[in-house]
């Protein structure tokens, strides 16, 4: 029970309800007490016995389903890529903000979560299924809110996960899945055109330039990810 020990010697401060704001060129609406653990927020959305539980005992839940949930990694193991394995998922569980756990429960819940900062005023995707649920939440002075308004811009640049290292322990990339293809020096960019051909992806960008190596290979491969889903 090492595991639940570690969880409960942790400290939460709660903020109060802060103002309304408009959604308003990426300035959502937060309407509820922040989290400090972005894991939290998304456990206690998706788990209806939450809504019955005081504040205490929502936090005792939420530590005894987080062991739960990473003890699920096998049923959904043969996903994933050698790395993000059942090692890491189980060390991110027991920790806070971990992106391998946010990716996990993407793939636990079916949702897509996205995450806006407001100290970039950016959005950031985490998922790479556009099938799954979308599920967006705000982080602001250090606690994290849902965004009950789940329409999201179709036209909204995302920004580099990376850019999230101050606020989330970037354990892992996004692309958890088996890749469709095999490593990307075994391919030519000629070989890759023609992949896209067959696949109906456009090998130009935004600015009509071609795209790079790196660009094509990630591209053919979010789509065989998600036509298999």
């Amino acid at each position: 029970m090492e595991f639940i020990d570690n969880f409960s010697e942790s400290k939460h401060n709660f903020t109060s309800k802060i103002n309304d704001s408009k959604f308003i060129q990426g300035n959502p609406i937060i309407k509820e007490i922040g989290k400090t653990d972005i894991s939290e927020m998304i456990i206690e959305k998706y788990e209806i016995e939450c809504l019955t539980l005081n504040i205490d005992q929502r936090k005792q839940f939420v530590i005894k389903k987080k062991l739960e949930i990473s003890e699920r990694f096998n049923d959904f193991s043969d996903n994933y890529n050698n790395k993000f394995n059942e090692s890491l998922v189980m060390s991110g569980f027991q920790k806070e903000n971990v992106l391998s756990t946010v990716l996990f429960l993407n793939e636990y819940y079916k949702i897509n979560i996205t995450i806006y900062n407001k100290d970039t005023q950016k959005y950031y995707r985490t998922s790479l299924i556009d099938d799954y649920t979308p599920f967006i939440i705000i982080y602001n002075n250090n606690n994290w809110f849902h965004k009950e308004d789940e329409e999201m811009d179709h036209n909204i640049n995302y920004g580099d996960i990376q850019d999230l290292n101050n606020i989330l322990t970037l354990d892992c990339s996004i692309y958890i899945r088996k890749p469709y293809l095999q490593n990307i020096g075994k391919y030519k960019i000629k070989d890759l055109h023609e992949i896209c051909e067959k696949m109906n992806l456009n090998i130009k960008n935004d600015k009509n330039k071609n795209k790079n190596k790196k660009e094509l290979f990630d591209e053919i491969n979010l789509k065989h990810y998600n036509s298999n889903i």
